[in-house]
């Protein structure tokens, strides 16, 4: 029943209780779900996103031992009941989740979720998708998330939590994407140097998550395909193996005012669509990313190939032909054009972890994010 315009509350669907799966996403359904779902424990993949859902998240999964996915992101679902007299003692996401054996996807994303999470997650070696980006969770990231060892897709971004960024997050070597962006009150400091060792690594954001020190140097790195370093407070210069990634499509190293040099030259990067270096002292001949096959028009991307930079001043010692040039008083400023890009990987990510949900046995990591959204 997914993609119409439903709406209302659901139906009993308990009364299918051999039901495998059940698909109602991308309507305009509301209510409490939960209460016609009770007692499937059958059900083996269970999308109910992008809807206007409410309740309290605890109900779902502790009566479906089968599960394999389970999607209730862009709703508005809560961690707890304010009139449940037990809730202080509660976690912000269940920890029975964590138990359910064979769930591969766990999509809570977008919702009105708070709280902490349970620091004695178990080991599981089935998940591979788990997103929370866009809720209220607090407290410090969790650890423990390193139990899940078959984990690839890890999106913690745009919450509340604090204190240090867990080494054990660059210590699990199935993980290709890993987004903490958007946590401004973690503690300062600087890119784990365990960085090194991720070389899988397709995608890492880290914006505004108050990074401080050099910029982290990444050799063999070959599969590297977008590197958000936004809104931080690094310092020193640009690392010249940035220009040598030659899967990296997007660099965006904007914003960090102390971060100065030259630019790399930029060699073998043909996928290269995106550079945003605004906000920063970084100078230089911008020629060898101008000559990309992005920029000239010989390779053409979804999104028109883009270099930001500050150097509308004459005397910025910028030379780039390709810049857009962002200046608080140039009437001409591209700050715009780069708000209307498309941004939200994980939005893309859905469908695919729907294709893969229905088939395991085809499922086959993307290449990159605009392949996901081209594929929605």
């Amino acid at each position: 029943m997914s993609d119409n315009n439903f709406e209302g509350e659901l139906p009993d669907f308990s009364l299918m209780s051999g039901l495998e799966q059940l698909y109602l996403d991308d309507n305009e359904f509301e209510g409490f779900p939960i209460d016609s779902l009770f007692d499937m424990a059958n059900l083996e993949f269970l999308y109910l996103e992008n809807n206007n859902f409410e309740g309290d998240i605890h109900e779902y999964g502790r009566d479906m031992p089968n599960l394999m996915a389970l999607d209730l992101s862009s709703n508005m679902f809560t961690s707890q009941d304010p009139e449940d007299e037990y809730y202080e003692f509660r976690y912000g996401i269940p920890r029975h989740f964590f138990n359910i054996q064979n769930l591969t996807i766990l999509d809570l994303s977008n919702n009105l979720l708070e709280g902490e999470f349970p620091v004695d997650i178990p080991v599981q070696d089935k998940m591979l998708y788990f997103s929370v980006h866009d809720n209220d969770f607090s407290g410090p990231l969790p650890a423990g998330l390193k139990n899940l060892t078959a984990l690839v897709h890890l999106d913690l971004a745009t919450n509340d939590f604090e204190g240090t960024i867990p080494i054990e997050f660059f210590e699990m070597p199935e993980l290709i994407h890993l987004y903490l962006s958007e946590n401004e009150n973690l503690t300062p400091g600087p890119v784990p140097d365990a960085l090194k060792d991720m070389t899988q690594l397709t995608e890492l954001s880290l914006k505004n998550t108050a990074r401080t020190g050099a910029l982290p140097e990444l050799l063999n790195f070959d599969a590297m395909f977008l590197l958000d370093l936004d809104n931080n407070d690094f310092e020193g210069t640009v690392p010249a193996s940035y220009g040598q990634l030659s899967n990296l499509r997007y660099l965006l190293i904007n914003r960090n005012p102390s971060l100065g040099g030259t630019i790399p030259e930029f060699i073998g990067t043909n996928n290269f669509n995106t550079l945003l270096v605004d906000g920063t002292q970084i100078t230089g001949d911008f020629s060898s990313i101008c000559a990309l096959p992005g920029f000239t028009g010989e390779i053409q991307f979804p999104t028109d190939a883009i270099a930001l930079a500050d150097c509308s001043d004459p005397d910025s010692g910028i030379d780039c032909d390709c810049c857009h040039c962002c200046a608080a008083d140039d009437d001409t400023c591209s700050d715009a054009k780069v708000a209307s890009l498309d941004w939200d990987w994980q939005a893309g990510f859905r469908r695919t972890t729907r294709n893969f949900a229905i088939d395991l046995d085809a499922y086959e990591p993307p290449e990159s994010p605009l392949e996901r959204i081209g594929s929605d």
